[in-house]
């Protein structure tokens, strides 16, 4: 009876799942043979590393209501005026790159250049090939064919090897040396580019039809990084510290995961 009194006092008192684990396994840790012991450790290891596990977990699956999905369905194409209006006003002047970047992108489509290089303005920290490419566009489109030039030169430098870059940067360059009318280079690049990644500006790209958001290609903002801004509201941090307080019971923050690990530094001086 005294025993199951004990056995049952951290559960009796709410004291967490660790603390119950805890006082089992000492509780019988000496007559445990070796293999039912590498079990109890292993345990004992899982319950440590639940947290940081269940922030992985949030991290890859967080998607819905996040800015993630917002950024992803501007990008295609999905917000209204309103909803980019409420978008604007929650990331302010100073957003993440990648969310400046489909800004940009978005008021280039609309025709609002200006606003399209504003936003890509705020994105230049990320000092990235696409931003550069979709600059040069916008350049483009106001007829500064210098700067247009000087961009995708700049995005093609700056690819670090992503040939997605690279294909839309000489392709959009060769209608840059197309407009000049040097059919030479023109062919040149638009060759290049057809070799760095035809498939990519068949599907973006085309040469008979003259509207701005089809006769240049703009670079999309690379998915894993609208991706990284599923975990932007903290999501995984938080549900990290809630499986942390669920499983360490009354044991302060700082206790985690050393708590676990000097058991398991008790239990082999035990076994000794």
């Amino acid at each position: 009876f005294l025993g199951v009194v004990l056995l049952a006092v951290p559960l009796a008192f709410g004291l967490g799942p660790f603390l119950v684990l805890a006082t089992a396994v000492l509780a019988a840790w000496l007559y445990l043979s070796t293999s039912e012991r590498l079990v109890a450790t292993a345990a004992v290891l899982s319950l440590a590393a639940l947290p940081w596990a269940a922030e992985g977990v949030a991290r890859a699956t967080a998607w819905t209501g996040t800015l993630a999905e917002e950024v992803y369905e501007l990008e295609h194409g999905a917000l209204d005026d309103a909803q980019v209006a409420a978008l604007v006003e929650r990331v302010g002047e100073a957003p993440p790159p990648a969310v400046a970047a489909a800004l940009g992108r978005h008021f280039k489509r609309r025709g609002a250049l200006d606003e399209a290089l504003r936003w890509y303005g705020a994105a230049a920290d990320e000092r990235s090939g696409e931003v550069l490419v979709n600059v040069g566009n916008v350049r483009f489109l106001q007829g500064d064919l210098k700067g247009a030039k000087a961009a995708y030169l700049q995005a093609s430098d700056r690819a670090g090897g992503d040939l997605r870059v690279q294909a839309a940067a000489h392709y959009n360059l060769s209608k840059v040396y197309l407009r000049g009318s040097d059919i030479e280079k023109s062919s040149a690049a638009r060759d290049r580019a057809e070799q760095e990644d035809g498939d990519f500006l068949r599907r973006h790209g085309a040469d008979d039809d003259f509207s701005a958001n089809r006769y240049l290609v703009d670079v999309p903002v690379p998915f894993e990084r609208v991706l990284a801004l599923a975990d932007q509201d903290g999501a995984g941090r938080g549900l990290h510290e809630a499986v942390r307080i669920r499983l360490a019971g009354p044991l302060p923050r700082g206790a985690w995961p050393w708590a676990p690990l000097a058991l398991l530094a008790l239990l082999g001086g035990l076994a000794a």
